[in-house]
């Protein structure tokens, strides 16, 4: 029979996420999406000279952002890769008898 420490240890779960489906589907997502709503409407003016200067800036504001939050994801998932690591360390030296 079992102890209940050992089942809950065996049904301990980990997140196991991809960071690249993550990134490209963020960046298809903003990297599309704005852009042509801005195109659109700015189009609507009449001025071609408006479009290109508005997605000039655009680009400009848009490789901020993707940069800021690419550097975010990454300091948020080196973080959640030292807890995780503790955590693992912990049960380790507490429950070695179970850590197979």
């Amino acid at each position: 029979m079992q102890s209940a420490e050992t089942e809950r240890h065996r049904l301990e779960r980990h997140t196991t996420q991809s960071g690249l489906t993550c990134d490209a589907i963020i960046g298809l997502a903003d990297g599309l999406t704005v852009p042509f709503a801005l195109t659109a409407g700015l189009s609507s003016i009449g001025s071609s000279k408006l479009v290109i200067l508005g997605g000039m800036a655009e680009l400009f504001a848009g490789s901020i952002s993707m940069g800021l939050g690419a550097y975010l994801a990454t300091i948020t998932d080196a973080h959640h890769f030292e807890v995780e690591e503790a955590h693992e360390q912990r049960q380790v030296t507490q429950t070695p008898h179970l850590e197979g």
